[in-house]
């Protein structure tokens, strides 16, 4: 009987032993802050603000590498494992890969984890707005073929840059009027008796941005995504006296403007991005004029309900208003004139740990002018549709990496001259511009310091 007691109080002792010291592998399982409640994966390590504010030395998230005091790591019984997954608050998200301790710090090495990993439930919710203010402006750097370039130009509330896209140049500028931001891109081309001018302005206001994000048993159920107040006016022009043959003739996708938030421990970030394409068929002594405008504004996005993808837009959004054009063709006789300008701006892209889940939503212009004969024909179209990219690896769903899906179908505004050449299908008009995402940088454009 005695034995049996002692026997009983050895093993009492070693159960509270070890129960004391297992605070190393404890892990903190629950987060409940606004933007998000969510329960942690078990093999999920959770670095809080203070622990970030203490022990964090070095963060490198794009490329996955952390550094840590030893010594703080070591009071606060934290264990870095490999093949654990470490969220650190407000900054990145990985799958440790290797760890290293040297000189008193403690090398960390990740790879990519989806979210859904990291977390076994969340409901992860946020609404924000954000407005063009100056400090705002004054952040802008033009993010174009991985390098960042500050305004050739900053002041009174407006920031420009210099722009070369082969043989054009010209500017891209943001412009703050009140609680509006105007985006201006100018191209031009002058090569002996031929010139050439493009231009785009679009005047669009706050910022908005909501989304849901829902997390069940590691496995994402909703992703929701819109712009509640997309809107504004824009407008383009083009002319040509000669030019010549150009095919590809723009910028972009060019990053003026980023907004960060954080989501509770989530690092976010909405970046707002302008883009052109064209292409130019006016030879000889040929020439090209035309004009158009637009009016929108409402909300558009999408919904994912964990097996298929709904678009999410108002009836605003989907009846821009058409401000009217003109234009004007001539040429040779027997030599066709064809003339194309796209144009998007905001192109709204959304980050979550640096890993881009909406690659764009944006609402896109055209203006198309042509002149072709037998009989002769010109015809004047305005165009105007929104699209969306979708890249759900992020949250774990590889299937959902869409390049182009359409949230409202393009709409058309044609007008022909003389009238009874409308049912002629314009020759030149049947190799369409387009904002591809699949060409998602000009190669030949480049931005001068």
């Amino acid at each position: 009987m005695q034995k049996g007691v002692k026997f009983v109080i050895v093993l009492l002792v070693i159960f509270l032993t070890a129960c004391s010291s297992s605070t190393s592998t404890e892990k903190e399982q629950e987060i409940s802050v606004e933007g998000i409640k969510a329960e942690l994966g078990s093999e999920t390590l959770f670095i809080a603000d203070e622990v970030v504010e203490s022990a964090l030395t070095h963060a490198d998230p794009e490329n996955g590498n952390y550094s840590f005091s030893a010594n703080v790591l070591k009071e606060g019984k934290i264990d870095l494992i490999p093949g654990e997954i470490i969220l650190i608050s407000g900054v990145g998200l990985g799958r440790i890969s290797s760890v290293q301790e040297e000189n008193g710090q403690v090398n960390v090495k990740t790879e990519f984890a989806a979210l859904n990993e990291a977390f076994k439930n969340a409901d992860i919710e946020w609404n924000q707005e954000f407005e063009f203010t100056n400090e705002v402006l004054e952040q802008a750097v033009v993010e174009f073929h991985g390098k960042q370039f500050y305004p050739n130009t900053l002041a009174d509330g407006k920031a420009e840059w210099k722009i070369k896209s082969g043989p054009y140049e010209g500017v891209a500028s943001i412009e703050l009027k009140g609680e509006n931001a105007v985006i201006f891109v100018g191209l031009k081309k002058s090569e002996g008796n031929s010139n050439v001018l493009f231009k785009a302005e679009s005047t669009i206001g706050k910022v908005s941005n909501y989304a849901k994000i829902e997390i069940s048993d590691h496995v994402t159920r909703t992703v929701e995504f819109k712009n509640p107040s997309l809107g504004g006016r824009v407008d383009l022009e083009l002319a040509a006296a000669g030019g010549g043959l150009d095919q590809d003739i723009g910028i972009g996708p060019l990053t003026m403007l980023k907004f960060p938030m954080n989501i509770g421990p989530i690092p976010a970030m909405v970046v707002v991005k302008v883009r052109t394409i064209g292409s130019l068929n006016v030879q000889g002594n040929a020439s090209a004029v035309a004009k158009t405008g637009f009016s929108y504004g409402g909300s558009a996005g999408f919904r994912f309900n964990g097996k298929e993808i709904t678009t999410d837009f108002n009836e605003a959004i989907a009846n821009p208003v058409h401000e009217g054009g003109a234009g004007d063709l001539a040429a040779l006789i027997g030599l066709n004139v064809n003339a194309q300008w796209g144009f998007t701006a905001p192109e709204i892209e959304l980050q979550m740990f640096g890993n881009t889940v909406v690659p764009y939503l944006r609402p896109e212009f055209y203006l198309r002018a042509n002149l072709s004969w037998g009989p002769v024909c010109q015809s004047l179209k305005a165009e105007y549709e929104v699209n969306v990219g979708l890249d759900f690896r992020f949250f774990g769903i590889g299937s959902m990496n869409i390049a182009k899906h359409p949230v409202i179908p393009a709409r058309e505004w044609e007008a022909f001259s003389p009238e009874n050449c409308a049912n002629k299908i314009a020759e030149g008009l049947s190799n369409l511009v387009k904002l591809e995402p699949t060409l998602p940088e000009v190669q030949n454009s480049v931005l001068i310091q």
